[in-house]
């Protein structure tokens, strides 16, 4: 049976908040070892929530050219305090 393991998104375009709103509401894939963002825009809580579901499993975390929005530093603090407390990624970009 296929599993997802990598999964990249790109959205160049404003309505790929709409795209992380499915993903983010989406069950947990627990299989998923890696994210590759590139040149995305989303809603702060949509991605927290996808973040939380799935970065216990993550091996590799790749973002580029990320846009938050309706987001307070506390949040992206926040965020980022998460993401370091993940226990196996061994390599950020």
């Amino acid at each position: 049976m296929p599993v997802l393991e990598r999964l990249s998104a790109e959205f160049q375009l404003q309505n790929s908040t709409a795209a992380w709103s499915v993903l983010a509401q989406a069950p947990a894939v627990p299989t998923l070892k890696e994210l590759n963002v590139n040149t995305c825009i989303m809603n702060m809580n949509d991605f927290t929530t996808f973040v939380r579901k799935h970065c216990a499993t993550w091996t590799r975390l790749k973002i580029k050219s990320l846009r938050l929005w309706n987001s307070t530093r506390e949040e992206i603090g926040d965020l980022f305090e998460l993401l370091s407390q993940a226990p196996n990624i061994e390599d950020y970009n």
